[in-house]
């Protein structure tokens, strides 16, 4: 006969191979999208229906891009997390005043690009009752917007379309020296590419990547920890690096740099409130203004972007012994700066409340289904001008504005 631990082994592997599997076909099917800045505002449907709360709250195999001490406390188990995302997103060129704006543009016209595929994946495996090791898969953002009419009244500038792709993959080990606390650490690997005919500094001609794809790969690092401190009460804290990007070649005229994931940190409270009710609280903090090309002036070839918390709220209650129910609520500022609108047009990361709801029903000891929703009410930011910025000169009085729904599923595996 086969030992146990080796059959639980197979299967951990078997877990491995199916999300691998699972993302890469979610990050070469259509671009995963942003909510907070380019970043998702959730990972995996149980997380994303308590509106990204969960530092502190262990849920499923997912959980190690939220907090890696999270997987000491989930058991050996594979989940594939799939989700459809729709943003409908305008840009508004009607009342700006400059010549160099394409008089084309200068109306409200709708992104053509509004259905993505979006997606999350995890394994986990015991190794002994104090160490796990574990795999999280997810697409973490990006931003894809489409327009007939470019921006800029330049010969040769296209300045209509931009594509931007971020996945990430977290393999983890955790350590729990004993049964009031755990820790993990996360090595970040990085995928994303671009493409876009963006128009270029100083000349406002349009990049020599002009729409050809293009592809880098970074590393980073992610840190977490849980403590209870009584009964009904747990707290939990992360922090990551940037993930660092190689450059991307082909848009060397267009970037400062390369576009880094920026440093992140949280902490979170879980409260079980009743027997069956968990509450959960998350504070976090996206360093974007830290990274040269997101938070550099326009002018100066950046996106002008401003660090921004993040506030999460989430509840779960058990209404029997197979289903749960889920709700939430998530709010983070637009990290655009008020006179950089017309830089971001292409890129209006604006959005700042999410409301979500979910649930999952036990099939059996071995499978579950989860399913969530949320929505992203409408939201919009208007360029105020700054003279000493070109960029924010030329573009004064551009609104760019989005709203956004959403679904994700989950199957869960437990092993």
């Amino acid at each position: 006969m086969i030992p146990i631990r080796e059959m639980t082994g197979r299967r951990a592997l078997v877990g491995f191979g199916a999300v691998m599997a699972a993302g890469v076909a979610v990050v070469f099917s259509t671009p995963a999208m942003a909510t907070n800045g380019f970043l998702s505002y959730c990972i995996g449907a149980k997380n994303c229906g308590m509106g990204g709360a969960g530092i502190a709250l262990p849920q499923d195999s997912t959980n190690a891009g939220i907090n890696p001490a999270l997987l000491s406390r989930v058991g050996n188990e594979v989940t594939i997390s799939p989700g459809w995302f729709h943003p409908e997103r305008y840009r508004d060129l009607s009342n700006v005043q400059s010549g160099t704006v394409n008089s084309a543009a200068k109306n409200k016209e709708d992104s053509q690009a509004t259905d993505f595929v979006e997606g999350s994946g995890g394994v986990n495996y015991h190794l002994a009752d104090d160490w796990t090791v574990g795999l999280s898969l997810y697409g973490s953002g990006g931003m894809h917007t489409k327009y007939t009419e470019g921006r800029i009244e330049a010969a040769g500038a296209g300045d209509s379309t931009v594509r931007y792709r971020l996945l990430h993959m977290a393999p983890t080990v955790t350590y729990r020296p004993d049964a009031d606390s755990a820790y993990g650490a996360s090595v970040i690997l990085g995928y994303s590419d671009f493409k876009s005919n963006f128009a270029t500094l100083p000349n406002l001609l349009e990049t020599s990547g002009g729409l050809k794809p293009d592809r880098a790969f970074g590393i980073g690092f992610r840190f977490g920890g849980l403590w209870d401190l009584n009964d009904t009460v747990t707290v939990g804290a992360t922090v990551a690096t940037p993930v660092w990007f190689q450059e991307f070649e082909k848009y060397n005229d267009l970037f400062l740099g390369p576009v880094n994931t920026p440093a992140n940190a949280g902490v979170g409270l879980a409260w079980k409130a009743t027997p069956d009710t968990d509450v959960a609280l998350d504070v976090k903090w996206i360093a974007w203004g830290s990274e040269n090309t997101l938070g550099e002036r326009p002018a100066k070839g950046g996106f002008g972007w401003n660090d921004t918390p993040v506030f999460a709220v989430g509840v779960q209650h058990r209404l029997t012994e197979d289903l749960t129910v889920r709700t939430g609520f998530n709010y983070g500022p637009s990290p655009i700066a008020d006179d950089a609108v017309f830089a971001n047009a292409m890129f209006p990361a604006v959005t700042d409340w999410h409301l979500t709801a979910g649930a999952s029903y036990r099939l059996s000891d071995s499978w579950e289904l989860t399913g969530s929703v949320f929505w992203a009410p409408p939201a919009s930011q208007t360029d105020e001008g700054n003279s000493s910025d070109m960029f924010s000169a030329m573009g004064a009085g551009t609104e760019i504005g989005m709203w956004q729904v959403g679904a994700q599923i989950a199957v869960t595996w437990s092993f």
